[in-house]
């Protein structure tokens, strides 16, 4: 039990100094799990435990898809899961309820700065950005694994301390 108030406590200070550095005012608004923008581009945060370790998830609102490109769209974004699922990367889902695509991805959260988790979100936010223009419907799907790995460099050197358990 304790370590469990310890990481959480360590999520607090997390989120708190990440929204300090961002100067956002309501850290609370933050720490509750609701969405916080950041350029643009809202975020969500929320504390976790992954065996064997703490985690924090972060999720990002991409935008809706547009009606008329959905299936070509969601056909890319599974390929691009695909490719990023095989290095722990961020992965894609679509919002039943709103309809928007949300892009998720979990680290452990007691190695992970605010300075780094910033970074992390200036990042994902260009990624989003990049989206809204394109959709990722430019690449060419013999370059998706190419492109994932380029896109999402930044989250790369997130590894979590020890494997899961295998069965």
């Amino acid at each position: 039990m304790e370590n469990t108030n310890r990481s959480k406590i360590t999520f607090e200070k997390l989120i708190r100094d990440f929204c300090a550095l961002f100067k956002l005012e309501n850290a609370e608004h933050a720490l509750h799990g609701n969405w916080v923008m950041i350029n643009n581009v809202a975020f969500s945060f929320s504390y976790g435990k992954v065996y064997p370790e703490p985690v924090i998830s972060m999720y990002a609102n991409f935008g809706p898809i547009p009606p008329k490109k959905e299936n070509e769209i969601q056909r890319v974004l599974l390929e691009t899961n695909f490719f990023l699922h095989l290095k722990q990367g961020p992965t894609f889902s679509i919002s039943a309820k709103e309809k928007q695509v949300i892009c998720a991805f979990s680290c452990p959260s007691e190695t992970l700065s605010a300075k780094k988790l910033c970074e992390m979100v200036v990042n994902l936010s260009s990624i989003a950005h990049e989206w809204r223009k394109t959709y990722f419907l430019n690449i060419k799907a013999d370059q998706i694994q190419a492109n994932s790995a380029a896109r999402f460099a930044a989250f790369r050197n997130i590894n979590f301390k020890s494997e899961l358990p295998r069965e």
